[in-house]
């Protein structure tokens, strides 16, 4: 009982309390971990800065080895294409080296580590002076490839094509087209040899030579030619032995004497890598010889707080997150309707015990909200149901009522009975349009109105409102004007009915305010799949409306205001219906008015564009 009884004082605790009392619980526990740890983190730290340095030792060497590589990469470019871009970048990656090697630290390095780091540095300065001379030998080396021996070659032509034009005989220009032909064979292979290094070529070039010496003794040209031409051709011999041993010394830079260099960088860079990773192995075997001595203790409070933690977690769950979900729960059936279950911990004096009171509060009030809303929405039918129901009995009497009197007033000429009938006619008709009214209102609130979907003519459709109204018009002295844009639709597919019956009372009302006239235009906007746009738009120049009524105009049994009922008559359902009829259809409707200016009442509609109906 005792033990019931301290769960339940302390489920009456505030949460938040709860939630600080656990955190203290789980700081507490946590301190004495983290003070376990303290004395190891002091070691700890400074091995930890001593693989960090060794790392980064270890690091930058492989650095200089990836550096190393990419530069003896691109002075192989170099060779090939002599981009000064490439120099460029040979010389900055040497730069980048040289620093790398200046950012070791050598804090922790062994005095041998030291001694290999001070020949790694002195190395790569030895190796950036290559760099200088392959420079220099490139340059000398393309020299005599593209600019000497083309110079020799050009000058050797030269000489042929003089000859060719002043020698004379079929026979004497056949041996110098052999001896120019042979000129130009020499070139190509001095040029394949020096490019591809391929010995036929130089065996080619040799051979070619020796035979431009016997064509020339052969020919019939000038002796002044010949020993011109035998200067020139032993120029270029010479010439070309010389790129050959420029070509020879620069790789001999490249392939022996830098590579050399990069690969007694590589092997000092890989012993420096070695040491290090032996002095990394050694830390870490320090550190986890530490380890393993402080493991067991550090085990047992981890396992401590894992268990302290779980209570907590399991408490939270089960006393505050599970009720919080149960109530959260009971609230979305209330939602749903649904008060068949009760809510749990109403007793409870913490939070939960007042959400708790608080659900069973919203049940109380969605209870008595749902029995009222019942009764409202019965009311509400029961009302629909009356109106449409007597609008039905009350029209079938009066349209006998109507008949009657038009009968009397056809057969009983008397004067006085004929007013008498006609004030009968004028109060029926009004009371049938009423009556109408009400039975297209009480049809639109059920939502049980229905619309046709046939093909008619819109313009028979506007046409039919005008000979309906223009008579009335005319009796009030207004004038009825109709506008239709290019792309007016002939045919369109809808509830011709309805549509007329919106515009028969935007019409009729524009009659009843307007002072002179009324406008009606219709402006339709084709689109895609023969759907069509069109808006349609009653104007008048009378009262207008103020500005403050005007959200109240197409609400029920609404006018501006009661004198206007006195005045001009009408049961204020007109733009009502109007409004569900064009809603129902998809639509818009709205009014723009200035007061003492005139109205526009307008509507829009989406349709299709139809062909004529066939007959």
């Amino acid at each position: 009982m005792k033990k019931i009884e301290l769960i339940r004082t302390f489920d009456d605790i505030k949460i938040s309390n709860k939630v600080i009392l656990g955190n203290i619980l789980v700081f507490c526990l946590f301190g004495l971990v983290s003070m376990s740890y303290l004395d190891n983190l002091r070691e700890e730290n400074s091995n930890l800065q001593k693989l960090s340095i060794l790392t980064r030792t270890s690091s930058t060497i492989l650095d200089i080895n990836k550096e190393i590589s990419e530069i003896q990469r691109l002075v192989k470019v170099y060779g090939s294409t002599g981009a000064s871009s490439v120099l460029e970048k040979i010389k900055d990656s040497h730069e980048l080296i040289l620093k790398q090697v200046s950012k070791v630290d050598r804090t922790y390095l062994s005095k041998s580590e030291k001694e290999l780091v001070i020949n790694l540095s002195d190395t790569l300065v030895s190796y950036g002076k290559h760099i200088s001379e392959l420079e220099f030998l490139y340059n000398q080396k393309n020299d005599f490839i593209n600019t000497k021996l083309p110079s020799k070659f050009r000058a050797g032509e030269s000489i042929l094509k003089e000859e060719l034009k002043l020698t004379l005989g079929n026979k004497n220009k056949v041996k110098v087209l052999e001896i120019q032909n042979s000129w130009y064979q020499v070139y190509l292979s001095s040029r394949n040899f020096l490019q591809k290094k391929d010995y036929q070529h130089k065996k080619d070039l040799k051979k070619t030579l020796q035979k431009i010496e016997s064509l020339i003794n052969e020919s019939g040209m000038r002796n002044s030619v010949k020993k011109d031409f035998n200067i020139i051709r032993s120029d270029y011999k010479k010439v070309f032995e010389q790129a050959i041993q420029s070509n020879r010394i620069y790789l001999s830079l490249v392939n022996v004497v830098m590579a050399g260099t990069s690969i007694e960088v590589a092997k000092t860079s890989s012993i420096l890598r070695d040491e290090s990773l032996k002095d990394l192995e050694r830390i870490l075997e320090l550190s986890n010889n530490k380890f393993s001595e402080n493991k067991d203790e550090t085990l047992i409070l981890l396992f401590l707080a894992i268990c302290l933690l779980s209570v907590i977690s399991y408490y939270y769950h089960s006393s505050i997150a599970s009720r919080i979900k149960k109530i959260s729960s009971i609230f979305e059936l209330f939602m749903q309707d649904d008060f068949s279950k009760s809510i749990p911990d109403l007793d409870r004096k913490d939070e939960i015990g007042h959400l708790a009171r608080a659900a069973e509060t919203f049940k109380t009030y969605s209870m008595k909200l749902k029995n009222e809303q019942e009764r409202a929405e019965a009311s509400t039918k029961s009302k629909s149901r009356f109106l449409a129901m007597m609008s039905h009995e009350i029209r079938t009497p009066m349209n006998a009522i109507l008949s009657c009197t038009n009968i009397l007033m056809h057969e009983d000429q008397n004067p006085s009975n004929m007013k008498m009938l006609s004030t009968i006619k004028t109060s029926g008709d009004s009371l049938l349009v009423l009556i109408n009214d009400i039975l297209d209102f009480s049809k639109i609130e059920s939502g049980k109105i229905d619309l046709e979907k046939t093909v008619f003519s819109l313009k028979e459709c506007v046409d039919s409102v005008i000979d309906l109204l223009e008579i009335k018009a005319n009796k009030e002295g207004v004038r009825l004007y109709i506008t239709e844009d290019s792309q007016f639709p002939e045919f369109i597919k809808g509830d011709v009915t309805r549509l007329r019956q919106v515009l028969v009372n935007l019409v009729a009302n524009g009659i009843k305010f307007t002072k002179d006239k009324v406008s009606i235009k219709i402006k339709s906007e084709k689109k895609p799949n023969n759907l069509v746009d069109i808006k349609f738009s009653v104007f008048d120049n009378g009262i207008g409306i103020p500005e403050d009524s005007l959200e109240k105009l197409f609400q029920d049994f609404s006018q501006v205001d009661a004198s206007t009922t006195r005045k001009f008559g009408g049961s204020g359902l007109g733009l009502a219906i109007s409004k569900g009829i064009v809603e129902s259809m998809n639509g818009e409707i709205g009014v723009r008015s200035k007061e003492g200016e005139g109205s526009e009442f307008f509507f829009k509609i989406a349709t299709t564009e139809q062909k004529a109906p066939e007959n």
